[in-house]
């Protein structure tokens, strides 16, 4: 009787361990609106529109927040962001992942760094945003079709491309 006994005790002292363990474990952060960051804001704003239905802002605030917590740069992540949807395909539009899904894996880390690339071109003025309306060059001209050229001149044109040829400027496709 004693071995159950000593197993009963044995078990009873694992379970108020664990019990004790469990008393003594930090309690985790709740987050709310206004722990909000403008950062987070702006990379909600952003991620808004593509997430899917069931994406939460809840959980995309903690995993934003722990990213932050952990040394992440907060503008990194709302321009990772802002570069992510920009270059998507529209094929691709129905595999969006969750945003915690997407912060947790720190996708945001090289996005951020092409974000602010194609940032400095646009305000360099070396890239035509995609938004960008076409210049209205008012209604089309009415162009008169070329003047037919005498037999002379095609003759002359004739001889012109086959010398061209034999000098090897011009291949034998080019007419």
């Amino acid at each position: 009787m004693s071995d159950i006994e000593d197993l009963l005790s044995g078990l009873k002292a694992i379970v108020e361990e664990a019990a004790a363990k469990k008393r003594k474990s930090p309690k985790k952060k709740i987050y709310s609106e206004k722990d909000e960051t403008p950062e987070f804001v702006q990379f909600w704003e952003t991620w808004r529109p593509h997430a899917r239905q069931n994406d939460g802002r809840g959980l995309a605030r903690e995993c934003f927040l722990k990213q932050v917590s952990n040394g992440a740069d907060p503008q990194a992540i709302a321009d990772g962001a802002r570069y992510f949807f920009r270059t998507m395909k529209e094929r691709d539009r129905e595999y969006i992942p969750l945003a915690a899904t997407w912060l947790n894996r720190g996708a945001y880390e090289d996005l951020a760094v092409q974000e602010r690339a194609y940032q400095k071109r646009i305000s360099s003025g070396n890239v035509v945003s995609m938004a960008a309306k076409p210049a209205n060059y008012g209604p089309a001209e009415i162009v008169s079709p070329p003047e037919p050229i005498s037999p002379e001149e095609a003759e002359r044109r004739r001889q012109m491309v086959a010398r061209l040829r034999a000098e090897g400027v011009i291949g034998r496709t080019m007419q």
